[in-house]
């Protein structure tokens, strides 16, 4: 079983860091925002993480999927 190929585990390491960066600095109101942080990064070094893939999800679904799930942790945040 593959978990991951390419730069995948430096990429759910930047995710892991970006959330757990946020949510202890600000709280757990931090991990939307560092969810949406790890998009916005993620994003800006697409030309790194282009062939990645980490337990099967290649890298073009990541952003979508991070502005997804911070926007459904935001809502059931309230």
């Amino acid at each position: 079983m593959i978990w991951w190929k390419g730069n995948g585990l430096w990429l759910g390491l930047l995710v892991a860091l970006a959330v757990v960066s946020a949510s202890k600095a600000i709280g757990p109101a931090g991990i939307p925002l560092g969810l949406l942080a790890a998009a916005a990064i993620l994003l800006a070094l697409r030309s790194v993480f282009q062939d990645a893939s980490l337990y099967s999800v290649s890298f073009r679904a990541r952003p979508p999927l991070l502005i997804v799930l911070a926007g459904l942790t935001c809502i059931a945040g309230r």
